[in-house]
């Protein structure tokens, strides 16, 4: 199976866990870190957010981001997106995922606050199955 990891890089490493547990069961993985930024771009985020204000800086070098990984999923074609960390991504990554034209499935983990946080609510459309180590 080809499996697209998309998270964020942390101190835990529990991406870089997952990625190597997928690829000793024999899957082909490729791996994204949305917080992993080139020096460029985080130059370019620094100056949009000092400008532009946060909100508007992050969103728009997120949809820099967005880009460059929609052409690496494209070209990768992936049967499935695993997301940990799914609440720490933005939704518009989510959005970019179901607009693939092969459609993989996304599955996600969370453990910090479960699908029932009104800030989670705007991404769980997205996924279709959510683990969730953190129940209410």
């Amino acid at each position: 199976m080809k499996i697209y990891v998309i998270s964020k890089k942390n101190f835990l490493y529990w991406d870089d866990h997952v990625v190597d547990a997928l690829i000793s069961l024999g899957h082909d993985v490729k791996h994204f870190q949305i917080n992993n930024r080139t020096a460029g771009l985080q130059f370019t985020r620094g100056i949009l957010k000092g400008i532009l204000g946060k909100e508007k800086g992050n969103k728009i070098s997120n949809e820099m981001i967005i880009k460059r990984l929609k052409t690496e999923m494209k070209s990768f074609s992936p049967d499935l997106v695993f997301i940990p960390y799914a609440f720490f991504i933005p939704v518009e990554f989510y959005s970019m995922i179901k607009e693939l034209p092969n459609k993989p499935k996304v599955f996600a983990w969370e453990g910090d606050g479960g699908s029932n946080v009104d800030s989670h609510k705007e991404c769980t459309p997205y996924i279709d199955i959510l683990f969730e180590t953190d129940k209410d």
